[in-house]
């Protein structure tokens, strides 16, 4: 048999000759790919136009009402009375009140303390001696003057002279009646010592501070104790001179003053509060502020308002002073953030689309303001954030979770919002 002849083996430099154009060609074919591909995934884009955005709004209802300003301002409890017990008369302490201790709570004629007054009533004893012997003394020498006068009718030619007066012992007589009222005048002194014996509380109060015992010997000018009345605290408070016009002041606007919340924070969510009144406005500007200054009266701050009060308001306590002033009408309640520039705001009118309504912003608090102007009731008010808001804008109102302003109507009873407040310097 024939075998075959050998095929003769490629030559190693055509290989990679072939290899070098392959490679290249493949790259530049799978670029030219890719843009025409990208090409056509722009074009198909740009013929797609993205749909519009529609911002999404939260609104209240307008609604034109009377309102009342508030001011507020914080101020210290301090007590309206205060005074110092001393003895009128000087003796041994023979009775001391149990209450009349550090914290002690007395009644208005309590007795807080007495006094040995068994020397007292020895001299009002002699008094009465001495009244009885005036009196006998007084009746001998209308009985002298008697005869004198008898005689000197006698004997005399009726002219009144010097020597007539002593004739007629009218200074004898003269010298009886003074004695009389001496002794009398002795045994009132003597009666009012026994009684200053006895010190009574001179008003329902606490005893501040006490520094005496049974036995111990007192005398006027000697402090033995101090108190302080109960029956009314004060909160001096600093308000701007420009705010007083808004609120009532004894004496100045009418008989009344403006009611007051005065609230003491007791840390995280528990308060106390008193209800209050303004009582007068003192006489002169605070020397470091220049504003002017309030007295606050709470009546009864001790006692407790209701179960929801556990400690009552004491004297030195800080406090925040909520004052209600002049009624407001035909204003308009809104948060704050419904304002835009001071003095506008954007409402949602007709079709959803904004509108803007020029206001007059007429009392501004923390938290809202009272407005005038071009709003009329039941505008849609926007209280939202706006990133770029045009007149006749779209937007969509937003259903607003609970608490939030979305077509809510501001001052209705179910808001649960505390009443807008002005601070003490008159800036919100």
């Amino acid at each position: 048999m024939t075998e075959p002849l050998p095929q003769p083996a490629e030559h190693p430099t055509q290989q990679r000759v072939i290899g070098c154009l392959v490679i290249p060609l493949a790259i530049v074919v799978l670029s030219i790919g890719g843009l025409v591909l990208l090409s056509r995934l722009r074009e198909s884009a740009g013929r797609q136009k993205p749909p519009p955005q529609i911002p999404l709004v939260q609104v209240v209802t307008s609604r034109t009402e009377t309102l009342p300003a508030h001011v507020s301002a914080t101020g210290t409890v301090e007590a309206a009375k205060e005074l110092a017990l001393s003895p009128e008369v000087t003796g041994r302490v023979t009775y001391v009140s149990p209450n009349l201790v550090a914290g002690g709570r007395v009644k208005q004629g309590e007795t807080l303390l007495r006094i040995d007054a068994s020397a007292y009533a020895l001299q009002a004893r002699q008094q009465k001696t001495a009244i009885r012997k005036a009196e006998a003394d007084l009746k001998l020498e209308q009985g002298r003057q008697e005869i004198a006068k008898q005689e000197w009718d006698l004997v005399g030619d009726g002219t009144p002279t010097s020597e007539a007066e002593l004739a007629l012992r009218k200074p004898q007589l003269q010298a009886a009646k003074s004695g009389l009222d001496s002794a009398k005048t002795g045994l009132r002194q003597a009666q009012l010592n026994v009684s200053r014996a006895t010190i009574r509380a001179p008003m329902n109060a606490i005893v501040v501070s006490e520094h005496v015992e049974k036995g111990q010997v007192v005398a006027p000018g000697i402090q033995i104790g101090s108190l302080m009345g109960v029956e009314q605290f004060w909160v001096r408070v600093s308000v701007p001179v420009s705010r007083l016009d808004d609120i009532r002041i004894p004496g100045l606007h009418g008989e009344e003053g403006s009611e007051a919340r005065v609230i003491q924070r007791l840390g995280g969510d528990r308060s106390l509060e008193r209800e209050g009144r303004v009582l007068r406005l003192l006489g002169q500007l605070d020397p470091k502020t220049r504003t002017a200054q309030l007295l606050i009266a709470v009546d009864s701050p001790l006692e407790r308002p209701d179960a929801g009060s556990p400690v009552p308001i004491l004297p030195g306590a800080y406090v925040e002073v909520d004052i209600e002033g002049r009624a407001m009408s035909g204003v308009t309640k809104l948060p704050r953030s419904a304002l835009t520039g001071g003095d506008s705001v954007w409402v949602v009118g007709e079709g959803d689309r904004l509108a803007k309504r020029r206001v007059e912003v007429r009392w501004s608090g923390e938290d809202d303001v009272y407005v005038g102007g071009e709003l009329k009731d039941g505008d849609r008010v926007v209280v939202s954030p706006l990133a770029l808001p045009l007149p006749g804008q779209q937007v969509k109102i937003e259903s607003a979770p609970e608490g939030k302003p979305s077509e809510r109507t501001p001052g209705k009873p179910d808001e649960a919002r505390p009443a807008p407040r002005q601070t003490a310097e008159g800036k919100p």
